[in-house]
C-alpha cells in the first residue's frame, strides 16, 4: 500500500520524514511515499508530485499550526482529495487541535492528534485498508514497540523547531518557497474558475474553447512551478527578478504576445498603463509570476518596436 505523505514547513517536514522510516516497521506492506527522497535527481518535480499522488492508495497530510493554511499544504490536500477516497485520507494534527481548523478547508478530514491512543487506530485504519493486512494482535504489539522511539524522536523534533504562534520573524525568507506559492495560488485561482464554468452550466452547452483555454491556462501554471523549482532565485520577490537568459527573454516576448492576442488586446493599450496590465495579465497566465516589471516592460517595449506586428 503506498502512502502519500504531505508537508509543508520545517516541523511538519521532520515528522513525515520520520513517518516514511517508521512506518515500515509496524507494517510491512506499507510504502510511505516523501518528496525528498523519492524524487530523484533530473526528474522533472512538479510532475513527480503529481505522479506519486495518482500511484498512492492513501494520504497523510502532516499538519501545523504553521503550514494549516499554506497554499501548497492546501494544492497537495486537494489533489489527494481528488485522487484518492475520501475515507483514504487523513490529517496528522502535530501542534494542532481540531477546533483551530474551523473554517479551513481540511476541517472535515479524518483526523488524528499526535497522541499514543490516536496514532494506534490510524495503524489499525490503515492496517484494514491494506490489501495485505497484519494481524491485528501483531500489529498492537509491533506499534507497542516501537512507540518510544517514535515519541522520543517527537520530542527532539518539536525541541528543534519553532511553532508558528511562537511569533519568531524569519529575516531571510525563501524567495523561491514564496515565488512558488504565488504560482500554486494562480493555479488554485483556475481550478475554481473551471469548476464554476462546470457547475454553472449544462455540460452539453459548456463553451468548449473556454474550458480548453483555461486548461491550457492550468498547465502553463503547473510547468512554472516546476521551473521554479530548478531555478536559481538571485533576489527577493519584491526586488528584481533572476537574471534571465537571452533565449528566456525571447520566450517572454512569445508568450507576451500570444497572450494579448489572443484577447484581443493592443500593445500599445497595455503600454498606456503597464502597471495594471502586469498585475492583471497575471490572473491569466502564472508564468508571468516568475518575471519582474521590468523584464515585462523590456517584452513590451520590443513587441511594440517589432515591425512584423
Amino acid at each position: 500500500m503506498k502512502v502519500f505523505l504531505s508537508w509543508s514547513q520545517q516541523r511538519s517536514k521532520l515528522v513525515a520524514h520520520y513517518l516514511k522510516e517508521w512506518l515500515p516497521y509496524i507494517m510491512q506492506s506499507i510504502k510511505p511515499w516523501f518528496s525528498p527522497e523519492d524524487i530523484h535527481r533530473g526528474e522533472q518535480w512538479f510532475n513527480a508530485i503529481n505522479k506519486g499522488i495518482s500511484e498512492s492508495t492513501t494520504g497523510i497530510i502532516c499538519l501545523t499550526k504553521e503550514n494549516k493554511d499554506k497554499p501548497w499544504i492546501l494544492f497537495e490536500s486537494g489533489a489527494l482529495f481528488k485522487g484518492i477516497d475520501k475515507s483514504r485520507l487523513f490529517t496528522l494534527l502535530i501542534d494542532i487541535e481540531p477546533s483551530e481548523l474551523i473554517g479551513n478547508p481540511l476541517y472535515h478530514f479524518n483526523h488524528t492528534r499526535l497522541i499514543k491512543e490516536d496514532l494506534l487506530k490510524l495503524i489499525k485504519d490503515l492496517n484494514q485498508l491494506s490489501d495485505e493486512p497484519r494481524d491485528a494482535g501483531i500489529l498492537t504489539k509491533m506499534f507497542e514497540t516501537f512507540w518510544p522511539d517514535f515519541e522520543e524522536r517527537l520530542k527532539e523534533i518539536f525541541a528543534s523547531t519553532k511553532q508558528a504562534n511562537e511569533d519568531v520573524a524569519d529575516s531571510n525568507p525563501d524567495p523561491q518557497a514564496l515565488m512558488l506559492e504565488n504560482i500554486l495560488q494562480a493555479v488554485t485561482n483556475v481550478d475554481k474558475a473551471v469548476s464554476k464554468i462546470t457547475q454553472a452550466q449544462d455540460q452539453k452547452s459548456i463553451d468548449v474553447r473556454k474550458m480548453i483555454e483555461l486548461e491550457t491556462q492550468l498547465e502553463e501554471q503547473r510547468l512554472m512551478a516546476v521551473n521554479m523549482r530548478d531555478k536559481s532565485i538571485k533576489s527577493s520577490l519584491f526586488g528584481l527578478s533572476p537574471v534571465i537568459s537571452e533565449n528566456e527573454f525571447r520566450l517572454l516576448v512569445d508568450q507576451l504576445r500570444t497572450l494579448l492576442q489572443n484577447r484581443n488586446i493592443s500593445f500599445k493599450e497595455v503600454k498606456s498603463n503597464p502597471e495594471f496590465w502586469y498585475k492583471e495579465l497575471q490572473t491569466f497566465s502564472g508564468w508571468l509570476l516568475t518575471f519582474n516589471f521590468n523584464d515585462f516592460l523590456k517584452a513590451l517595449d520590443w513587441l511594440i518596436g517589432d515591425k512584423s506586428n
